[in-house]
């Protein structure tokens, strides 16, 4: 995601329908409605496009027919390896697309205990 992939692209997941019950997207703001900050810039190497990302966990919900679970804030990753298989822990506030696009769910989380 953000690597030349975005919404004219979430057809594509048509494809998975019947065959997979979540997507999680774990990148930073997927599924953010805002674009940039004031006064921020894209990074020079980034290929994609900065657009509605409500929308774009949403159109690829509906194209899957499956849940779409995905991040509205910035993440902080450690400076470690993720093991195969994982996630790293998150902070901050997560969407459940359906599979019609209508909103399962909203839950925020937040970091115990400095973990």
């Amino acid at each position: 995601m953000g690597e030349g992939f975005w919404r004219p692209h979430t057809e594509m997941f048509q494809t998975l329908n019947g065959v997979v019950d979540n997507i999680w997207m774990t990148a930073c703001r997927i599924a953010s409605r805002g674009g940039l900050a004031p006064g921020e810039r894209l990074p020079p190497n980034l290929k994609g496009q900065i657009g509605d990302g409500y929308h774009f966990c949403r159109n690829i919900a509906m194209n899957a027919r499956c849940n779409v679970i995905a991040s509205m804030n910035d993440q902080d990753v450690p400076n470690r390896r993720i093991p195969d298989g994982c996630v790293d822990a998150y902070e901050g506030a997560l969407l459940c697309f359906k599979a019609d696009g209508e909103i399962a769910w909203a839950h925020h989380y937040a970091l115990h205990n400095g973990e």
